[in-house]
Order: structure tokens, then sequence, then C-alpha cells
């Protein structure tokens, strides 16, 4: 059974290509329909917008794998559903 989650909601989520979790908050859904193009075709999507909630994490990132988060202000990114704990 898929867990339906709503804005405000705190998840961890595990980063894709590796074994880094972090706790983030989840801000805005957005669903991408599958794209058929002439030279290629993409998968449709699911995925949250979100605010990195917790200020351990944002340290590790930001020195651990040079992603230029700040925390409070800069928090921002993407998660997409199938990264969801």
């Amino acid at each position: 059974m898929k867990v339906q989650h709503k804005p405000g909601d705190i998840v961890k989520i595990r980063l894709r290509h590796t074994n880094i979790i972090v706790q983030v908050k989840l801000i805005k859904e957005k669903h991408s329909k599958e794209y058929k193009g002439k030279h290629i075709n993409l998968p449709g999507y699911t995925g949250w917008f979100a605010e990195i909630s917790n200020k351990k994490d944002c340290e590790f990132l930001s020195v651990k794998r040079g992603i230029p988060f700040k925390y409070p202000n800069f928090v921002e990114t993407f998660v997409f559903e199938e990264e969801i704990i």
C-alpha cells in the first residue's frame, strides 16, 4: 500500500545512487506526464518540492557533497516520489 503524503509532511528520503538519508519537509507536489519526442522519450514522474528540515543534514551535504545548501535560507530541493522512505 502506498502512503499518501500531503504538503507539510516531514519525511525521510534516500538520495539517489547513495545510502545518504535526509529529513525533508514536503512543500508542493508535482506530476509530469510521459513525453514522447522525435528523438527521445522521457517517462513521467511524480515528485515534491521540499525543504531540508535538519541543520545537520544541510551541513553534511554542503561540506561532504559540495551541494550549496545554507541553513535556514537556502534549503530548497526536489524529491522524487520513489526516494521517500
